[in-house]
């Protein structure tokens, strides 16, 4: 999940967020946890983003009634007709580990290039 968002800043940089909604959404989706999706949307503060969000599915059911809530369940999804200010397509089945290097959330570099760095 943190490889996905640090793609996302490496994309749209600080401030490529700034007063946007980013919204997550595609096949990808289903195969990430809630608390994976919490890790992608608490690090759009990162992005600058108003807020982030993630269609409300069965992955979001299974979690709510496994917390004894299944009654706050609501399916949210974007609307058929959506129209987007910008479509940023990740192939997660390409996406290899990241890292954000000094001095900021942005400058993200493979972990393969890192290994000379010392920490």
């Amino acid at each position: 999940a943190k490889d996905v968002i640090l793609e996302v800043l490496r994309v749209m940089s600080v401030k490529g967020g700034v007063g946007k909604i980013v919204e997550y959404g595609g096949e990808g989706v289903k195969n990430l946890t809630v608390p994976q999706r919490a890790t992608i949307t608490n690090m759009g503060a990162e992005l600058g983003a108003t807020t982030s969000i993630f269609p409300s599915d069965e992955v979001t059911h299974a979690f709510l009634k496994a917390q004894g809530r299944e009654e706050d369940y609501m399916p949210l999804a974007a609307d058929a007709d959506a129209v987007y200010d910008e479509v940023i397509e990740i192939d997660l089945s390409a996406l290899e580990p990241l890292a954000a290097c000094p001095h900021s959330p942005d400058n993200v570099k493979p972990v393969r290039s890192l290994s000379m760095t010392k920490v």
